[in-house]
Formats: structure tokens, C-alpha cells, sequence
């Protein structure tokens, strides 16, 4: 035991750590002089305070020997191994759903069927300018002749197509 360099008097009285190395540790490891560590060293530290071989073997030492390029490889590892990924992921689902749920509540009525606009219930919910809305609206529904429906619906259906197409 006097190989780890430390005091081994009282050897009963301590803790012995044996191969249990430290990973990607924040703070430096603290001198206790209960614990006698044995091939337990502190790797990747992500602080770059340590003495000896913590220091020599810490993360920031490490990146300072990559490029640009080795650098962004070990953020997306780091990234990718925390789970921060994942959980971010998660995070925009519940968003999401939370999101949907929302705009249930908001178009649907007290008794949890679909609201129906007229003019009538839009203007008492929105006020008269969104009852303008949609009188000027109905005014451009009549004004078209039976052709240019049809084709508006052929100009969207290919514009769709179009998109579908590019994002492939």
C-alpha cells in the first residue's frame, strides 16, 4: 500500500479505493487522508484545476490537442453520451402535445364538440372585423365563375406535387 505514496498507519481505519477510476468529473478530486486509491484515477476531468495525473489525463488538456473539426466530434459525443439528445427530444414531444391539447381546448366548446363558425358566433367570439373578413370572402366565392375553382384546385394539387416532389 505505501506504493500509492501515502501514510498507511491506521491501514484498518481506511477506505480503499481499487479500481474505480472517476469519469468526467467537474470538480478536482479532494486529498483525503482516509482513502487510499489504488489504480482509481480521475479521467477526462472536465476541469482542468487537478494535480498529477488528473491533470494530465483531463478533457480540456485532451481538446487542446484537436482541431475545429475534433472538437465538434467530441461535443456531439459528450452531447450524445449525457442524453441531452434524447431529452431534448422528449422535451418537443411533450411541447408538441401540449401544443395540440391547446389548440383542442381553444376550437372546441364547453361540451367538447368541434366549434362550427358562422359569422354570427365568429363575430361574437373575434368582433366585427372578422365577421368583414369573411363577408369579403363570400363576396370572391361569388365572383368566380364555376371554371376557376376547379382550377385553383388543379394549380394547388400540382403546386403540392411540386413540393412533394423537391423534398424527396
Amino acid at each position: 500500500m505505501m506504493m500509492t505514496g501515502r501514510n498507511v498507519s491506521n491501514f484498518d481505519r481506511k477506505n480503499v479505493k481499487l479500481i474505480s477510476p472517476r469519469l468526467l468529473s467537474l470538480v478536482p478530486e479532494g486529498v483525503d487522508e482516509d482513502t487510499i486509491n489504488l489504480l482509481s484515477p480521475s479521467l477526462l476531468s472536465l476541469h482542468n484545476e487537478g494535480q498529477g495525473l488528473e491533470d494530465d489525463l483531463s478533457l480540456s488538456r485532451a481538446l487542446k490537442l484537436f482541431d475545429e473539426q475534433g472538437h465538434q466530434e467530441w461535443l456531439n459525443f459528450v452531447i450524445e453520451a449525457s442524453g441531452v439528445s434524447e431529452a431534448l427530444r422528449k422535451m418537443k414531444d411533450v411541447n408538441a402535445a401540449e401544443e395540440r391539447r391547446q389548440m383542442d381546448e381553444q376550437y372546441r366548446g364547453k361540451d367538447g364538440q368541434p366549434l362550427y363558425f358562422t359569422k354570427e358566433n365568429v363575430t361574437e367570439m373575434y368582433g366585427p372585423g372578422e365577421r368583414k373578413k369573411i363577408e369579403v370572402f363570400e363576396e370572391l366565392q361569388r365572383s368566380l365563375s364555376p371554371e376557376q375553382p376547379e382550377k385553383r384546385e388543379e394549380r394547388i394539387l400540382q403546386c403540392f406535387e411540386q413540393c412533394y416532389a423537391d423534398s424527396l
